[in-house]
């Protein structure tokens, strides 16, 4: 492309209204709707773009793969763990996984900062694909050491799953945020297929559980074709930023932008009026300012990180996080223990998921309704009692209403 000096609120506004497809207030541009077409009136009726739906389509989609691939894991690692080596080590590949997911967050993000979702998440897939290979082989030899490291591997790809969720909110317009993250979520609800194939497929080949993690890697598969009709730009996809501090002042800054037209055609349209812009950022210049423009501020996150509302959000997360992935992964064991099948335990599984995913269909509207502290406050009420459950029987019908309630 040509090469342009402007202002970063230039490309800021050229991708929200051009790249993206959107006006001023991040509704769809007019020129996208016909009166006449009834495509058109559904974009109108939920606010977004063709593009913007198809991307939040495709990564619900995806969601569900990988939230199927990761279900296959807690519902038959364990008893598998368990026969390959002991009971007493039966939860270690779900704690692996467990362990390498939650150190993969900030990577992941980090990854996504400098890389298109797409390559990311192609490549977190294609991941997965080799340790569902590689458990089984494990499966076939009866390994415990490759179904651990199998287990490991896929914490890589279920912290890009677990991404997807955030993904969307850079997608569509703010206030519709929310509602597209519950959708995004919602889609895993078709999950259960996973344990579902892996309970059909269990003892499909002489070597047991062999056939399950075949349908993990089936789900991998999947995940890496859908994400091929991810569209969401590259961080810098559109604009390239070439940034130097003026050597008289730190406050003032000179950006130099290489601008693709194709993807940005109103920064190049020479009778755009904000090409008359200054290419010096200055502060005290109400027009470059992101507070008059709509924008916050950026923070450091030492800055975020020490609000208490943070730091509230955290401990809610982890106590509720810790409590729920302890209870499912032990489930499948306990459940063995308790003398009942395989199949209960996927029953349960199958529930559990339910009650994970189905909620966030109207989650969205209650946060949006009532905030965010009162919604978590009551989803900690309802992992209390649900927990609390678990100490009244160990038939399956207390496995079967408990652990979704733990989900929820």
């Amino acid at each position: 492309g040509r090469t342009a000096t402007t202002t970063i609120w230039d490309v800021d506004d050229a991708i929200e209204n051009n790249l993206f497809n959107t006006d001023s207030k991040g509704l769809p541009a007019p020129s996208l709707l016909s009166d006449d077409s009834t495509a058109a009136e559904a974009i109108r009726c939920s606010g977004l773009t063709t593009r913007q739906l198809c991307d939040v389509l495709v990564l619900a989609t995806g969601w569900c793969w990988g939230i199927s691939a990761a279900f296959i894991q807690i519902n038959t690692s364990a008893v598998a763990a368990a026969e390959f080596a002991s009971a007493t080590l039966g939860t270690l590949p779900l704690g692996c996984l467990m362990v390498v997911t939650s150190m993969c967050g900030y990577l992941v993000q980090s990854l996504l900062a400098h890389h298109s979702p797409r390559r990311v998440y192609f490549l977190a897939a294609g991941t997965g694909l080799i340790a569902a290979c590689l458990q089984m082989l494990a499966a076939s030899e009866a390994s415990f050491a490759l179904l651990t490291v199998g287990a490991g591997m896929q914490g890589f790809a279920y912290a890009c799953t677990n991404s997807y969720r955030l993904t969307v909110m850079t997608v569509v317009p703010p206030s519709l945020a929310p509602r597209a993250v519950s959708y995004v979520i919602a889609g895993g609800s078709f999950a259960v297929l996973g344990p579902e194939l892996a309970r059909q497929t269990v003892n499909l080949f002489e070597a047991k559980f062999l056939g399950s993690y075949l349908m993990a890697a089936m789900f991998y598969t999947l995940t890496m074709i859908t994400m091929l009709f991810l569209r969401i730009p590259h961080p810098h996809g559109a604009v390239k930023v070439v940034s130097a501090f003026h050597p008289a002042s730190a406050t003032h800054h000179h950006t130099t932008t290489e601008l693709d037209p194709s993807l940005c055609p109103a920064v190049h349209n020479p009778s755009d009026d904000n090409r008359d812009r200054p290419a010096v950022y200055n502060p005290s210049d109400d027009n470059q300012n992101p507070n008059n423009q709509g924008l916050p501020l950026p923070r450091a996150l030492k800055t975020i990180a020490k609000q208490p509302r943070y730091m509230a959000a955290v401990l809610a997360s982890t106590v509720s996080y810790a409590t729920m992935a302890g209870l499912m992964s032990a489930t499948p064991l306990a459940m063995r223990d308790d003398g009942h099948s395989f199949d209960d335990s996927t029953l349960a599984i199958q529930m559990h998921i339910l009650g994970m995913l189905v909620p966030a269909l109207f989650t969205g509207h209650l946060v949006h309704r009532f905030g965010a502290p009162y919604v978590t406050m009551s989803g900690l009420v309802v992992l209390a009692l649900s927990a609390s459950v678990f100490y009244t029987s160990n038939s399956v019908s207390i496995y079967a209403v408990s652990i979704p309630g733990v989900g929820v």
